[in-house]
């Protein structure tokens, strides 16, 4: 699943005005790609370790290599905020331009210092057994319908270093945008909370998503300190959705309220994948 990690980090790097990376990423992603025909074929025709298989494994350090130098090439995070203020370039790229911005540019300050992160991206990708699994459908069943399935997944990643599961605190939502509506959220948490999956809002009359899917992975580094939060939301085919922003705060000391670092992740056009069919 390297391509589809490398298709993200593309789409992360696009977001951040890192063009150069994210160039190399998507050489990356196409290059992993390409690697599972070699490999497939290879351990088909049980071919020597020198034909295909062996292809295979050239194309997949090839493209590993590529990341890396794509790695490098990626701003830090105070530099992304730096492109971002009023005075950032290029131009396209900045965020806060008037005093009612204040408050959102100090949270994303206080986020770079600390190594805050939030990503989300949504990919055509084959669809995993972990995917059904969370789903709650049998995967020996989906597999039979769909010999080769692929879907929708609106996927997202949070980072929060220096947490402390006695003194920090934090929220997070996830709001979907479609034609005609407001931004609905469709998945959202804290720490005060267990994880589970969340409701679809009221107002949509058809959901186009596995709701089921909403429910997010916890996991805690407790050498590091850090709680990573992360997802996949599983949409159908015909979904309409055009936006997603995933906002995220967190306060590493709940005591000192002004210490609170805020990101708001945005994801536009999502729908020119459907077009791509």
């Amino acid at each position: 699943m390297d391509g589809v990690q490398y298709s993200f980090a593309a789409n992360r790097a696009a977001t951040r005005g890192d063009s150069e990376a994210e160039s190399d990423y998507r050489l990356a992603a196409s290059v992993s790609m390409i690697t599972v025909l070699p490999a497939v074929y290879g351990a088909l025709a049980g071919s020597a370790l020198l034909g295909p298989i062996g292809l295979a494994l050239i194309l997949g350090l090839i493209a590993y290599a590529v990341a890396t130098r794509a790695k490098k090439k990626e701003s830090s995070l105070l530099e992304i905020w730096a492109r971002r203020c009023l005075w950032g370039l290029p131009k396209s790229h900045r965020r806060w331009k008037g005093p009612e911005d204040l408050d959102n540019a100090v949270g994303e300050l206080n986020a770079s210092v600390l190594g805050v992160t939030a990503d989300l991206s949504i990919n055509l990708r084959p669809v995993r057994e972990s995917d059904i699994k969370a789903a709650g459908e049998d995967y020996a069943a989906y597999a039979e319908i769909r010999p080769v399935p692929y879907g929708y997944f609106l996927e997202y990643r949070i980072s929060l270093p220096e947490y402390d599961s006695a003194l920090s605190d934090y929220t997070w939502s996830m709001k979907v945008y479609r034609p005609g509506m407001d931004g609905l959220v469709i998945a959202a948490g804290n720490n005060n909370s267990p994880a589970t999956a969340t409701e679809a809002p009221p107002p949509l009359k058809r959901t186009d998503y596995k709701t089921e899917t909403t429910r997010p992975a916890i996991s805690s580094n407790e050498t590091a300190s850090t709680l990573t939060i992360s997802g996949a939301i599983w949409f159908y085919d015909n979904h309409d959705m055009h936006a997603v922003d995933l906002e995220v705060s967190f306060w590493p000391d709940r005591s000192d309220e002004s210490g609170v670092a805020r990101l708001i992740a945005l994801e536009d056009k999502t729908d020119i994948l459907k077009k791509g069919k």
